[in-house]
């Protein structure tokens, strides 16, 4: 069988098994999916002294391709809407890293950052408000495609603007898609990923995925 959408896993970075949000700062590819619909998931909750003062954070977690002989090709990621105040709004960015490593090997690592407020560097970071702007997703055996068994990092950014404004059911939605081929037939895979934010929650989750089936 050629590579389906519950084959494609996002998971935390960091410790192997770490199921701690605070601890996805990069290094290698968690062994932990991470868990839908459960608040704080990846980032915590904004104070209202952080919402004063302004604060930014960082996490980077994992797509991993998770089925054998089959690659995940054309890989690309971009937002495909989102819902936010109209003024000293809170931003959230992404950006990809592709993890370092032996071809071939499951194991591959990424950047490790000191804290959630240090900045990873050479990401070239996307804002949710510019949803026709995509980036190229790329394994550690692959450039522009997630190999078998393999994986890529998706950095995270969230921003708090000094004075930030309330706002509630606050999301956007990141988009991963790519395609698999099985000849004589191409699949195209599609996995969303929506990123909520209500009252002072904030959650991610796994919430739409589907297979496409071209005849070549």
């Amino acid at each position: 069988m050629p590579i389906t959408e519950t084959d494609l896993l996002f998971k935390y970075t960091g410790t192997g098994s770490t199921t701690n949000p605070a601890l996805a700062l990069g290094g290698t590819l968690g062994v932990n999916t991470i868990p839908s619909g459960i608040a704080n998931n990846i980032f915590d909750d904004v104070t209202g002294d952080e919402s004063q003062t302004g604060k930014q954070e960082y996490r980077a977690i994992g797509i991993h391709n998770t089925l054998s002989g089959y690659i995940f090709m054309n890989t690309k990621a971009y937002i495909t809407g989102y819902a936010r105040s109209g003024t000293s709004f809170d931003v959230i960015y992404f950006g990809t890293e592709k993890p370092a490593g032996t071809v071939g090997s499951p194991d591959g690592t990424i950047q490790i950052i000191a804290s959630d407020s240090v900045a990873p560097s050479g990401i070239s970071w996307i804002e949710e408000g510019s949803p026709s702007s995509t980036i190229s997703i790329s394994g550690k055996d692959y450039v522009g495609s997630i190999g078998a068994d393999d994986w890529s990092a998706i950095w995270l950014q969230r921003s708090v603007p000094v004075t930030a404004a309330a706002y509630n059911n606050r999301s956007c939605t990141l988009r991963v898609e790519g395609e698999t081929s099985a000849s004589p037939e191409i699949y195209h895979l599609v996995v969303d990923f929506k990123i909520t934010w209500k009252e002072k929650e904030f959650s991610i989750e796994k919430i739409f995925s589907q297979a496409l089936k071209a005849v070549i």
